[in-house]
């Protein structure tokens, strides 16, 4: 095993599997942290490396590579301003990251001009199996292939670097006779996927391609990733679920018509297979929607509940005589504005109950996933967010009714309006942002597809 091999195999070291990926958030436990990290890391924090590694770095650790000779200039290019807000501490963890990213990729750009890719050239395979089923049997490498072990972790700088250098190794396959198109859609890597198809010369002759037991690449991408680490009850069961059935429908859309009847070794179609791969997943993932529609329920009929009396305990009671509220001809505008934040308030709440209800009575079939679960979750969490806020913001707007705050007061009252809404988005953010990134992703699919007609 080269340096190299080495190398493909250390996805952390590059930025494109790291937390600081802005395309590819939602890593962290919190994402909003996650997205400031990635955002200073882009925009603020700059690095100034050498064009030169010596040769003495080339056999170096990779993971983490020393910085004797490589690095121009230690300092962080910042502005003290930035630096004080941030602390030294989180602004030095994402430049070291920064900088370990830069160092190995010019380290990596290195190791591949002197390699000679002969040595990952397939040979002929003669497995008298494979050679029964029609299958092709040039798939074969002679040694363990770095763009193989790139493109399995998913790391898009090396395998850019290789092709760029190397445009021939894009004929590369694995044991299983599977190239680097098929690997990539059985890991699911969509940015790598991505870039794929935009950049290969023969990504059609690719996407036929057919591997050693007989699969396409449609039935590659039918495979289900391991949910077992997924916590059970939790929505991203139902985003996973989502996400496999996008998956697999873009690779559909991308490949040939004639692909989707073919079958494996095993008999099976690719959408045979997919419906057995994903059927404990699909499973898992309707009883999390309803779990975690059920929850919100009850916070949603708590929250009708709350709005729908304080309609008719408003401040200052009723006139006995006319029926109009006492504070109306003194507050008129006050009082417009405390009825207006109780009534959008109730509807919003009675919106996301109507739409947690059609959760719980969804069929939860296999296409339902891809546009219909993701929307209502989406509506249910918006609106479940908007009647919170203008439930806390009509209180305070009663309390501004009732009695004739200071300038103290009235500047505490501002500011923890200011909070509750910045703590609703921030939670809103950190449990849903999956959920907008699919629904984003699934929307620009639909627009590109329907564009072209399929």
């Amino acid at each position: 095993m080269t340096v190299l091999n080495l190398l493909a195999t250390k996805s952390s070291s590059f930025r494109s599997k790291s937390t600081y990926e802005l395309k590819d958030l939602s890593r962290t436990p919190f994402v909003p942290l996650q997205m400031l990290e990635a955002v200073v890391y882009k925009t603020v924090i700059k690095t100034r490396i050498d064009e030169k590694v010596p040769e003495s770095q080339v056999a170096g650790d990779v993971e983490d590579p020393p910085s004797d000779n490589i690095v121009g200039d230690s300092r962080v290019e910042m502005p003290v301003f930035i630096r004080v807000i941030l602390g030294y501490w989180f602004f030095g963890k994402i430049y070291d990251a920064k900088q370990k990213h830069e160092v190995v990729v010019k380290l990596a750009q290195k190791l591949i001009e002197k390699e000679h890719w002969s040595h990952y050239i397939y040979c002929e395979n003669i497995d008298p199996e494979v050679s029964s089923f029609g299958i092709s049997s040039r798939k074969k490498n002679k040694a363990p292939n770095p763009l193989i072990q790139a493109t399995t972790f998913g790391i898009l700088e090396l395998i850019m670097a290789i092709l760029q250098k190397y445009p021939v190794a894009a004929d590369s396959f694995d044991e299983n006779g599977r190239n680097i198109l098929h690997i990539t859609v059985e890991q699911k890597h969509r940015f790598l996927y991505q870039h794929l198809m935009n950049s290969l010369a023969y990504k059609d002759r690719m996407l036929a391609d057919i591997d050693n037991r007989g699969n396409t690449i449609l039935h590659l991408a039918s495979c289900a990733k391991n949910h077992v680490l997924t916590k059970q009850g939790s929505i991203e069961m139902a985003n996973q679920m989502s996400w496999d059935v996008l998956w697999f429908k873009r690779v559909k859309h991308d490949s040939y018509p004639h692909l989707q009847h073919l079958r494996n070794m095993d008999g099976k179609t690719a959408e045979e297979l997919f419906e057995e791969n994903h059927s404990s997943l699909r499973e898992e993932a309707e009883k999390a929607a309803k779990h975690v529609s059920a929850n919100l329920i009850i916070a949603a009929t708590l929250i009708c509940t709350i709005n729908f009396a304080a309609l008719f305990t408003v401040p200052g009671g009723f006139n006995q005589n006319t029926g109009d509220p006492m504070l109306l001809s003194d507050h008129w505008q006050e009082m417009q504005f405390f009825m207006a934040y109780i009534g959008l308030a109730l509807f919003f709440a009675f919106l996301s109950l109507t739409n947690l209800i059609l959760i719980q009575v969804s069929r939860f079939d296999t296409n339902d996933f891809h546009i219909a679960v993701p929307v209502k979750t989406i509506i249910s969490s918006l609106t479940i967010m908007y009647s919170t806020g203008l439930s806390a913001t009509a209180y305070l707007q009663g309390y501004i009714l009732e009695s004739s705050p200071g300038t103290f007061i009235a500047t505490f009252m501002i500011f923890y309006m200011f909070v509750v809404w910045f703590v609703l988005a921030l939670v809103m953010v950190d449990t849903t942002f999956s959920t907008f990134d699919y629904m984003y992703y699934a929307l620009l699919h639909l627009i590109a597809y329907k564009s072209r007609g399929i």
